[in-house]
């Protein structure tokens, strides 16, 4: 089934797009953190879509000229 465990048709393009994205951010030097650690893009991926549905975000850290240095995804919680 590939490098992630899909549940539907819906989440593997999701993943594959995902994937793509943070690899051309990657191959840029744009450093890609999740939850303040650097991790393999396939494992950021796979938390990010398959595991926590969408319950992290992405924020874009850039330096004083205004470039992306830094893509990090951090966990949403939601205060009840």
């Amino acid at each position: 089934m590939g490098k992630y465990q899909y549940v539907t048709q819906e989440e593997k393009e999701l993943c594959e797009h995902f994937t793509d994205q943070l690899a051309e951010y990657n191959q840029k030097g744009i450093m890609i953190t999740l939850s303040g650690e650097q991790q393999p893009i396939d494992d950021i991926v796979t938390e990010c879509v398959v595991r926590e549905r969408g319950n992290y975000m992405g924020d874009y850290i850039t330096d004083s000229a205004g470039k992306v240095v830094e893509l990090r995804f951090d966990k949403i919680t939601q205060k009840k």
